[in-house]
């Protein structure tokens, strides 16, 4: 009678066991789908807010003002006065007399065979100075 005892309650504990784990395992189970379901319905409620913003947006873009809105008027400038500015600034920006002498005093060429025969018969070594797409003038 003691072993059959021991083997009934191992079989007894092991039933319990299983029906324990598969109770767990049904709470989990069902817990996974509410968290499912409550993701979807996030999802719906979020696309809906969006489709409904744009929407709305959508509609207040087809509508007209109701009263066209006043917009300040800008004096006139007169031509003299532009021409004024421009002359004005024109010569803030140039450069003053002797401020660039340096320019006058390179015999700069804008060709490299005039600048190569140059250098030949001057005997004086030659600078070429480029941007990395060989466009000196213009872009770079």
């Amino acid at each position: 009678m003691g072993v059959d005892d021991g083997t009934l309650r191992e079989e007894g504990a092991e039933d319990a066991f299983q029906a324990a784990l598969r109770a767990q395992v049904g709470r989990l189970a069902s817990g996974g789908m509410k968290a499912m379901a409550m993701m979807r319905i996030k999802i719906a409620a979020v696309g809906m807010a969006i489709a409904l913003t744009g929407s709305s947006f959508g509609a207040a873009a087809d509508r007209e003002p109701a009263e066209p809105q006043a917009t300040k008027a800008k004096p006139a400038v007169v031509p003299d006065e532009a021409k004024r500015s421009f002359e004005k600034l024109s010569a803030l920006l140039r450069p003053l007399p002797g401020e660039y002498d340096w320019r006058d005093a390179v015999p700069w060429q804008t060709r490299i065979q005039t600048a190569r025969q140059l250098a030949v018969k001057e005997d004086k070594p030659l600078l070429i100075f480029s941007c990395a797409n060989a466009f000196v003038l213009g872009r770079t």
